[in-house]
């Protein structure tokens, strides 16, 4: 037989391909959550502390001549090899050492948002006295904007460039983003599909205070929301969701080593090397149903937790648990560490874990423990 070599090339990513990985991030309040942690990954990795910086959305209804326009704002800023590094590439599958116990780290979802998501969006980013603007043309194609590529620029001429100089006073960095010791990244959407006029930014805010991926920072970071230029929300906080009486403290229960297999012909499932727990579960009962309060209704779940924040989500519906109280439930499954495997991580989304043996049967014991906490919430009902 003849042998061959073959010469590597660069992969060849089709569009096609790429709109039907972007079906993932078709709701505002997710895209905005990974531009959201975007931000607050910047400011971690930049060494600032998150409680005294300020991220903005800035919600811009449409006017003569213009389109609306959605915004985030942070003051840290990228060079141009980071825009080459962490920006551009598309479906990286692994975290930058940087990333790691961050907020994100694939750097995807943000990107796809801006891609699927907009008309047109851009992010205009300056540092180190150099600003860049990279972003998505009508016909979702990506570069850098004509003349705007590591451009030599005055920190005054980039704030009135951006148009953001009133978010710098706000936030309190203007002097010293004048004097080159600050820099500034602005993600821009224009023209975002499915959005009534004017923009109803009350509900899009109480959509995103619910979104799994936001909670982490909006928790840690001061996200103010302005519409129009006015401030509508100091502080944009995660919902909070209060306790029944009687049960103020969670439900906890370890994760056990080793885990029944969905499936008795599998063997059993090993969630850590040793006899350590693989993480907790912990279940939250609320005063009300969660259910019958529409705004709520998407809190009905249990979080997954990993290093880096929240891996995956699932309504109890979806873990097959139908109970008295279920509908009062909520919680969140901590992972051990201990875990290392790919195949107990959640998917690139983080939605969803990714399916193996170990996952479908961590799935079902979580179910059993939902059920059995339900139970518990029932016979206490019962003595009162």
């Amino acid at each position: 037989m003849t042998s061959v070599k073959i010469i590597p090339e660069k992969n060849v990513i089709d569009d096609g391909f790429l709109d039907l990985i972007g079906r993932e991030f078709v709701t505002h309040e997710k895209g905005l959550a990974e531009w959201l942690k975007n931000a607050a990954d910047a400011i971690l990795a930049a060494g600032l502390t998150s409680g005294s910086e300020t991220i903005f959305l800035h919600f811009t209804d449409q006017r003569r001549g213009k389109s609306l326009v959605f915004e985030c704002i942070d003051f840290v800023g990228m060079t141009l090899e980071e825009i080459e590094r962490a920006f551009k590439p598309w479906g990286r599958l692994s975290w930058s050492d940087k990333s790691r116990g961050t907020y994100g780290g694939y750097g995807i979802g943000g990107k796809f948002y801006m891609r699927q998501m907009f008309a047109s969006s851009y992010l205009i980013t300056f540092s180190q006295g150099l600003l860049s603007v990279f972003g998505f043309d009508q016909n979702h194609a990506y570069g850098y904007a004509q003349g705007h590529k590591n451009q030599s620029m005055d920190p005054q001429e980039a704030l009135s460039f951006a148009g953001i100089e009133p978010f710098a006073d706000l936030a309190g960095v203007k002097e010293a983003l004048v004097k080159g010791k600050r820099g500034f990244s602005v993600v821009r959407g224009i023209g975002p599909r499915g959005v009534g006029r004017p923009i109803d930014v009350e509900s899009l805010c109480g959509r995103l205070r619910n979104d799994p991926q936001a909670q982490g920072p909006l928790k840690s970071h001061r996200v103010c929301v302005m519409h129009n230029t006015m401030v509508v929300l100091e502080r944009l906080r995660p919902r909070s969701i209060p306790r029944k009486p009687g049960f103020e403290r969670p439900w906890v229960r370890r994760i056990p080593s080793v885990i029944p297999p969905v499936n008795p012909e599998g063997g059993i499932v090993r969630r850590s090397q040793d006899a350590k727990s693989a993480g907790a579960l912990r279940l939250f009962v609320s005063s009300e149903s969660l259910i019958q309060r529409g705004k709520m209704a998407s809190l009905n779940r249990i979080d997954f937790l990993g290093s880096d924040g929240i891996i995956a989500s699932y309504r109890l519906d979806e873990l097959g648990v139908d109970v008295p109280w279920g509908e009062f439930i909520f919680g969140e499954c901590i992972l051990s560490r201990l875990d290392h495997s790919k195949e107990h991580s959640g998917k690139k989304t983080r939605d969803r874990l990714i399916d193996s043996p170990e996952s479908r049967a961590l799935l079902r014991w979580v179910g059993a423990q939902v059920t059995d906490f339900s139970r518990m919430i029932q016979s206490k009902a019962s003595e009162q």
